[in-house]
């Protein structure tokens, strides 16, 4: 037998330090910094807005506006809206950091700015039916904002705990994928937020276990709270009480197939994202789609292994920039995970396929659907068409000679080319004037009324000193807007309502912009309006005024849009008075 020897005393000395330390419990990471304020109902104001937008990500007290400071609380000393902002908030962030593995909304425990209790002021006026993320580039501050809902409500639109998911969210979307400056990518975003707020809410009802919870009838119906103050304060009831329902996007006027994403009323974020979240909630579920008989049975894989599919694939970066890309990226993400020809693949593909995302054809491991991602495939060996039995050599009568053809090769070459310059003319031709028609159409057909589209940009509803305006809507999303007119710098918040520019005082301009547009006798009361429509980042203008109005250089005469890109400053010209807008980031 082998005897046995015992380490010596000098190292089990050196070795006690490591077996303290693997003996004591080990802390979990820190929880990222959430600074919230207590707004106590009032208005955020411009100023405030652009300070807030432009504070560094990693900021300290220091770069917090006294105002603000004057209102900070924390999970102790909070009250009311502002308390229940704050456990919303952190429950949110419990669910990313505990079932997902993720710190605050960019995974690495960035400090979030919570606004609570409070109006926003967007186009110079103060609007309380919304929630919003703000945050215009990786080295400034996450912003969240939760607001009143209404002064007198007791009912307290941070207990819609998928609103306040749906905008963490949104800063996890915008860490991982960047921006969304087209209209599909913008409304794969609100999708997504959707997706992680039901989630959330569903996580929380079933005991904060995501791998046991449970599915409800009304899971996926989104901003109960916000559809009841809606009602109940301002008159504008939802329908079955509720923002949106991702099983069935359509009575909500959301699209619920890829299809009617050609259709006008369906070319806005919100309107669109169902296309995206249905299959989310088929995915969880199981089922068919809610409206169209297509013959596709869903079969569901539950909550926990649909969200986890979801947050793989913005968590690795899939890549995609439409509708069909994110599909194939879902799916690939699945099949990750769960591996190829996995019953959870299957469900993926045929969730995308109910709403013509993905074809009816099963996916294979063998045949897998083509995804962005995928690095491009080495060509095949071209194969050879099998060798044909050599024909019996016979004596064959000589083919009789040819005529000279009427055309040398260097004549027909001229030819074919005049006639493909004649073609390139007349499809130019076709294509400006169906530009020119499709314009004229933009300008003159106004955007048609929609319910409360929930998320960003504020709702302009009533409020107890004014009759509601049933037909009025909550913004699409908009800009952070710096507006500078000679020493006069603000900061606007410009989204798809038109916000009128003159020297009126009655106009719902910043103070300091107002003074200054009133002080030129050359200006109209209402001389032109402007609005800014985030799904092609391009900024309109319609004269109202008989003196006309220039932008970048251009006249623009009474009555007439026009409109130009807003990703470098434009230059207005109104009467005596040059005003230069530059946009500062979207507003979500």
């Amino acid at each position: 037998m082998t005897e046995a020897r015992s380490l010596p005393t000098r190292q089990w000395r050196q070795l006690l330090p490591l077996l303290i330390w693997l003996a004591l419990p080990q802390s979990a990471p820190a929880a990222p910094r959430i600074d919230a304020f207590d707004y106590n109902t009032k208005c955020l104001s411009d100023r405030l807005q652009e300070a807030l937008a432009t504070m560094p990500r990693d900021y300290s007290s220091n770069h917090l506006p006294s105002r603000l400071r004057s209102t900070q609380v924390n999970d102790q000393n909070a009250e009311g809206k502002a308390a229940n902002a704050i456990e919303s908030l952190q429950l949110i962030e419990t669910f990313f950091a505990d079932e997902l593995g993720w710190s605050s909304v960019d995974g690495e425990s960035a400090p979030m700015v919570l606004l609570a209790n409070l109006s926003a002021k967007m186009d110079g006026s103060c609007d309380s039916m919304n929630a919003f993320y703000m945050n215009i580039g990786p080295d400034t501050a996450h912003v969240i904002a939760i607001l009143q809902g209404h002064r007198q409500a007791s009912e307290d639109l941070a207990h819609d705990i998928d609103v306040v998911g749906h905008e963490f969210t949104h800063g996890f979307f915008k860490s991982t994928q960047g921006e969304d400056q087209t209209l599909e990518k913008g409304a794969i975003n609100e999708g997504v937020a959707d997706m992680f707020g039901v989630t959330v809410r569903a996580w929380h009802e079933s005991g904060r276990d995501l791998a046991n919870t449970r599915v409800r009838e009304d899971s996926f119906r989104v901003g109960r709270t916000f559809a009841l103050v809606a009602d109940r304060y301002y008159d504008a009831p939802m329908y079955q009480g509720a923002m949106r329902d991702l099983s069935n996007p359509f009575p909500w006027d959301t699209a619920d197939h890829y299809d009617l994403g050609n259709q006008r009323e369906f070319q806005e974020v919100h309107a669109l994202s169902g296309v995206v979240s249905l299959p989310f909630a088929l995915m969880v579920k199981g089922g068919r789609h809610p409206r169209l008989d297509q013959g596709i049975e869903v079969q569901g894989i539950g909550f926990d292994k649909a969200i986890r599919i979801i947050f793989y694939t913005l968590k690795h970066r899939l890549p995609y920039n439409t509708m069909p890309e994110f599909a194939a990226a879902v799916s690939r993400a699945a099949a990750r995970i769960h591996g190829d020809g996995s019953p959870e693949v299957q469900t993926v593909h045929d969730a995308f396929a109910t709403v013509g995302l993905l074809d009816g054809a099963a996916p294979s491991a063998s045949n897998p659907a083509p995804t962005p991602s995928d690095p491009d495939p080495a060509p095949e060996a071209d194969q050879e068409p099998p060798a044909a039995d050599p024909a019996p050599q016979t004596d064959m009568p000589p083919e009789p000679e040819q005529p000279a053809p009427w055309l040398g090769p260097g004549q027909i070459f001229v030819v074919l080319l005049g006639v493909f310059l004649l073609a390139l003319l007349i499809a130019g031709t076709v294509l400006k004037a169906f530009r020119r028609n499709q314009i004229r159409r933009a300008y003159q057909l106004d955007q048609p009324a929609r319910p409360f589209v929930g998320q960003p940009g504020p709702a302009r509803v009533g409020s107890a000193e004014a009759p509601p305006e049933p037909t009025r809507r909550i913004s699409a999303g908009g800009c952070v807007t710096e507006v500078i007119a000679g020493t006069t710098r603000v900061t606007l918040m410009l989204d798809d309502r038109p916000l009128v520019l003159g020297r009126g005082s009655e106009l719902p301009l910043p103070t300091p912009l107002r003074q200054c547009l009133s002080e030129d006798p050359f200006l109209a009361r209402a001389h032109c309006e402007l609005w800014y429509q985030p799904d092609s980042n391009h900024l309109y203008l319609r004269c109202l005024s008989e003196n006309g109005v220039q932008m970048n250089g251009q006249n623009v005469a009474k009555g007439d849009k026009v409109k130009t890109d807003f990703s470098s400053p434009v230059t207005l010209r109104a009467g005596h008075t040059t005003l230069t807008l530059t946009r500062k980031g979207l507003w979500p």
